[in-house]
């Protein structure tokens, strides 16, 4: 298949939606992606997208998932420039620079595993509260508790970040997800961690509110752990949409 060939296949009108990476050609066409042929509002379908996954946020592994259904030759042909029609070319150049920034420091993924240990770490301190309630496991406890919300606030900005840059807050269901759990865990955390701040005993107390204080603390877990799996579906996962 030729550049020129590959040109036709643009996903518009009913089209399939074809694109082309180390002169392999991909039908993309089910993706939920390539929506009527564009993705992320910066690349249109029917190109060779050789050159701009080096700005992408993620492995040519992507292309594992897509059915191949050419080679595509470029023999005696002139490269046409990527197409980015939705955006000016300063707005892409910024974008991409912002992008070649995360890639190398990698904000999300730092800040969003320390919450994650924290939560672990704090609810297998209350366990050692409930075994022995003394004052070391209760304020283990609180302060890992109250650093994994901190983290949270963190990881959620960070997120919300490299949702943007790397997705165009495309609503794509693993990055929904994460965003509804981590508000949630963080809110737990914040309400439970205002009943420690307005009464330092109450993890002693058999009342409603030591209840809920404990129970925030315990739920917690397999809410990271939702936004652990998720994370890593983003990540190494072929099929985002799933």
């Amino acid at each position: 298949m030729t550049l020129e060939e590959l040109s036709r296949y643009d996903g518009k009108d009913g089209r399939p939606a074809y694109v082309a990476y180390k002169n392999i050609v991909y039908d993309v066409t089910e993706s939920d992606m390539w929506q009527n042929g564009e993705h992320q509002d910066e690349h249109v379908a029917g190109e060779d997208l050789t050159e701009a996954m080096s700005f992408a946020p993620h492995s040519d592994d992507v292309f594992d998932g897509f059915k191949v259904v050419a080679k595509l030759s470029t023999k005696d042909e002139a490269k046409p420039p990527i197409a980015q029609k939705t955006k000016s070319k300063d707005n892409i150049d910024t974008k991409n620079k912002l992008r070649k920034w995360y890639q190398l420091y990698h904000p999300h993924a730092v800040s969003a595993h320390f919450p994650i240990a924290l939560h672990f770490f704090a609810a297998g301190m209350d366990i050692a509260f409930f075994y022995e309630p003394v004052e070391k496991f209760e304020q283990g406890t609180y302060y890992a508790f109250l650093s994994a919300t901190l983290f949270g606030l963190v990881a959620i900005v960070a997120g919300v970040y490299s949702w943007w840059i790397n997705y165009s807050f495309a609503k794509l269901k693993p990055l929904v997800i994460k965003l509804y759990t981590a508000i949630f865990t963080t809110v737990i955390g914040l309400i439970a961690v205002s009943l420690h701040v307005s009464d330092p005993q109450i993890a002693y107390k058999t009342e409603a509110l030591t209840i809920f204080y404990h129970f925030s603390i315990f739920i917690t877990v397999p809410a990271v752990v939702v936004l652990g799996f998720y994370g890593g579906k983003i990540t190494w996962g072929q099929k985002i949409n799933d």
